[in-house]
């Protein structure tokens, strides 16, 4: 989830990218997984001309 700001640091908003692990294709492995995404987030179009950065936030949920 990126945080959007301005050429002054202020907060314009925030955007997302959801990401769903297709567990039909999925295999166990032994070792540490290897489940990495690459993925890019588009700036919305309510802040074009205005972002000039973004921090992202990368919530994780786990069930086990």
């Amino acid at each position: 989830m990126p945080g959007f700001y301005d050429t002054s640091g202020a907060y314009l908003g925030e955007g997302r990218w959801t990401y769903h692990l297709d567990e039909a294709h999925h295999e166990e492995q032994g070792g540490h997984p290897d489940e990495h995404a690459a993925f890019r987030v588009a700036v919305p179009d309510r802040f074009a001309g205005k972002a000039a950065s973004a921090a992202i936030g990368v919530p994780v949920l786990v069930n086990e």
